[in-house]
Protein backbone atom coordinates (compact mmCIF):
# COMPACT_ATOMS: atom_id res chain seq x y z
CA UNK A 1 0.00 0.00 0.00
CA UNK A 2 2.92 2.09 0.92
CA UNK A 3 4.10 1.86 -2.67
CA UNK A 4 0.51 2.95 -4.23
CA UNK A 5 0.32 5.34 -2.04
CA UNK A 6 3.20 7.29 -2.78
CA UNK A 7 2.54 6.98 -6.71
CA UNK A 8 -0.61 8.71 -6.08
CA UNK A 9 0.65 10.80 -3.90
CA UNK A 10 2.36 12.40 -7.60
CA UNK A 11 -1.29 11.17 -8.40
CA UNK A 12 -4.13 9.54 -6.39
CA UNK A 13 -3.60 8.74 -1.95
CA UNK A 14 -5.78 5.43 -0.97
CA UNK A 15 -5.09 5.90 2.36
CA UNK A 16 -7.50 9.17 2.33
CA UNK A 17 -10.10 10.74 0.45
CA UNK A 18 -8.42 12.75 -1.88
CA UNK A 19 -9.83 16.31 -3.76
CA UNK A 20 -11.26 15.31 -7.24
CA UNK A 21 -13.10 16.53 -9.70
CA UNK A 22 -14.82 15.35 -12.78
CA UNK A 23 -13.26 17.62 -15.35
CA UNK A 24 -10.12 18.78 -15.28
CA UNK A 25 -9.53 22.02 -13.85
CA UNK A 26 -5.64 22.73 -15.20
CA UNK A 27 -5.86 22.32 -19.20
CA UNK A 28 -3.34 21.12 -21.07
CA UNK A 29 -2.71 24.88 -22.68
CA UNK A 30 -2.26 26.01 -19.33
CA UNK A 31 0.21 23.11 -17.79
CA UNK A 32 3.47 23.92 -17.62
CA UNK A 33 6.77 21.18 -18.08
CA UNK A 34 8.48 21.74 -14.55
CA UNK A 35 10.15 18.96 -14.57
CA UNK A 36 11.44 19.97 -17.96
CA UNK A 37 11.17 18.37 -21.29
CA UNK A 38 12.29 14.70 -22.48
CA UNK A 39 12.00 11.70 -19.59
CA UNK A 40 13.33 12.21 -15.61
CA UNK A 41 13.79 9.24 -13.46
CA UNK A 42 12.75 9.92 -9.39
CA UNK A 43 12.93 8.12 -6.41
CA UNK A 44 10.27 8.60 -3.49
CA UNK A 45 11.18 8.88 -0.16
CA UNK A 46 8.39 9.23 3.15
CA UNK A 47 9.10 11.43 6.36
CA UNK A 48 9.71 8.62 8.75
CA UNK A 49 10.92 9.53 12.57
CA UNK A 50 12.26 12.63 11.00
CA UNK A 51 14.11 10.81 8.62
CA UNK A 52 13.57 10.88 4.79
CA UNK A 53 13.26 7.01 3.76
CA UNK A 54 13.94 6.15 0.30
CA UNK A 55 11.48 3.63 -0.96
CA UNK A 56 12.52 0.96 -3.39
CA UNK A 57 10.26 1.93 -6.20
CA UNK A 58 11.41 4.39 -9.22
CA UNK A 59 8.80 6.66 -11.29
CA UNK A 60 9.40 7.70 -15.09
CA UNK A 61 8.10 11.38 -16.00
CA UNK A 62 8.10 11.75 -19.77
CA UNK A 63 6.89 15.03 -21.18
CA UNK A 64 4.05 14.68 -23.49
CA UNK A 65 2.84 18.16 -24.99
CA UNK A 66 2.50 20.52 -21.20
CA UNK A 67 1.88 17.61 -19.68
CA UNK A 68 3.60 13.99 -18.09
CA UNK A 69 2.96 10.76 -18.47
CA UNK A 70 4.49 9.29 -15.04
CA UNK A 71 4.71 5.30 -14.21
CA UNK A 72 6.32 3.33 -12.36
CA UNK A 73 6.17 0.14 -14.54
CA UNK A 74 2.96 -1.14 -13.54
CA UNK A 75 0.54 1.99 -13.76
CA UNK A 76 0.05 4.88 -15.79
CA UNK A 77 -1.19 8.37 -14.42
CA UNK A 78 -1.19 12.30 -16.72
CA UNK A 79 0.26 14.72 -14.40
CA UNK A 80 -0.35 18.26 -14.87
CA UNK A 81 1.69 21.36 -13.43
CA UNK A 82 0.25 24.67 -12.59
CA UNK A 83 1.70 27.41 -10.95
CA UNK A 84 0.54 29.28 -8.14
CA UNK A 85 2.89 30.77 -6.69
CA UNK A 86 6.79 31.19 -6.75
CA UNK A 87 8.18 27.36 -6.27
CA UNK A 88 4.82 26.00 -6.08
CA UNK A 89 1.84 24.16 -7.96
CA UNK A 90 -1.17 22.68 -8.39
CA UNK A 91 -0.68 18.94 -9.57
CA UNK A 92 -3.46 17.33 -11.66
CA UNK A 93 -3.44 13.56 -11.77
CA UNK A 94 -5.53 10.95 -13.76
CA UNK A 95 -5.53 7.81 -13.64
CA UNK A 96 -7.46 6.53 -17.45
CA UNK A 97 -10.90 6.27 -16.71
CA UNK A 98 -11.14 7.75 -12.78
CA UNK A 99 -11.57 10.97 -11.30
CA UNK A 100 -8.95 13.60 -11.09
CA UNK A 101 -7.46 14.18 -8.12
CA UNK A 102 -5.45 17.31 -6.94
CA UNK A 103 -2.11 18.05 -4.20
CA UNK A 104 0.04 20.76 -3.76
CA UNK A 105 3.78 20.45 -5.36
CA UNK A 106 6.71 22.23 -4.08
CA UNK A 107 9.92 22.38 -6.29
CA UNK A 108 13.22 22.57 -4.53
CA UNK A 109 16.12 21.20 -6.28
CA UNK A 110 15.87 18.19 -7.28
CA UNK A 111 13.35 17.43 -4.91
CA UNK A 112 9.24 17.81 -5.75
CA UNK A 113 7.58 17.90 -2.15
CA UNK A 114 3.90 16.88 -2.20
CA UNK A 115 1.02 17.72 -0.21
CA UNK A 116 -2.13 15.30 -0.75
CA UNK A 117 -4.94 17.17 -0.41
CA UNK A 118 -7.36 15.23 1.55
CA UNK A 119 -11.06 15.81 2.36
CA UNK A 120 -10.63 16.05 6.14
CA UNK A 121 -8.09 18.56 5.70
CA UNK A 122 -10.13 20.95 3.48
CA UNK A 123 -13.42 20.58 5.51
CA UNK A 124 -11.75 21.08 8.64
CA UNK A 125 -10.21 24.27 6.77
CA UNK A 126 -13.82 25.16 6.85
CA UNK A 127 -13.21 27.94 3.67
CA UNK A 128 -13.56 25.52 0.84
CA UNK A 129 -17.82 25.23 1.14
CA UNK A 130 -18.16 27.42 -1.95
CA UNK A 131 -15.94 25.46 -3.95
CA UNK A 132 -15.80 22.24 -3.29
CA UNK A 133 -18.82 19.79 -2.36
CA UNK A 134 -18.37 17.28 0.89
CA UNK A 135 -20.41 13.99 0.71
CA UNK A 136 -18.98 11.94 3.33
CA UNK A 137 -15.27 10.91 2.94
CA UNK A 138 -15.35 12.40 -0.09
CA UNK A 139 -14.98 16.09 -1.54
CA UNK A 140 -15.17 16.92 -5.51
CA UNK A 141 -14.80 20.38 -6.84
CA UNK A 142 -17.92 22.35 -7.73
CA UNK A 143 -18.04 22.31 -11.86
CA UNK A 144 -17.40 25.59 -13.04
CA UNK A 145 -15.85 27.13 -10.34
CA UNK A 146 -12.55 29.50 -10.61
CA UNK A 147 -9.81 27.36 -10.64
CA UNK A 148 -7.65 30.01 -9.95
CA UNK A 149 -9.27 31.09 -6.40
CA UNK A 150 -9.51 27.49 -5.53
CA UNK A 151 -5.58 26.53 -5.72
CA UNK A 152 -5.02 29.96 -3.76
CA UNK A 153 -7.12 28.89 -1.16
CA UNK A 154 -5.27 25.49 -1.29
CA UNK A 155 -2.04 27.49 -1.34
CA UNK A 156 -2.66 28.74 2.34
CA UNK A 157 -3.29 25.33 3.93
CA UNK A 158 0.01 24.04 6.41
CA UNK A 159 2.45 22.24 4.34
CA UNK A 160 3.71 19.31 6.20
CA UNK A 161 6.77 17.95 4.42
CA UNK A 162 5.76 14.06 3.78
CA UNK A 163 6.37 12.82 0.85
CA UNK A 164 9.17 13.26 -2.09
CA UNK A 165 10.28 12.34 -4.90
CA UNK A 166 14.10 12.97 -5.92
CA UNK A 167 15.30 13.25 -9.00
CA UNK A 168 17.88 10.59 -9.88
CA UNK A 169 20.63 9.98 -12.58
CA UNK A 170 20.29 6.68 -14.66
CA UNK A 171 23.33 5.49 -16.45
Amino acid sequence: MLKYALLVSVALLLSGCMLQSAEPLIPDSESELVLGAGTSHFSPYSLQDGVWKKENDQFTFTAEGNHYRATDGKSEVIFSFRTISGNLWALQGQEEGKLINYLLAEKQDNDIQMLPLDCKTLRDAGNFADMVEFKGDDCLVIPGIDAGRLFAALAKLPFPKELKLVRESIN
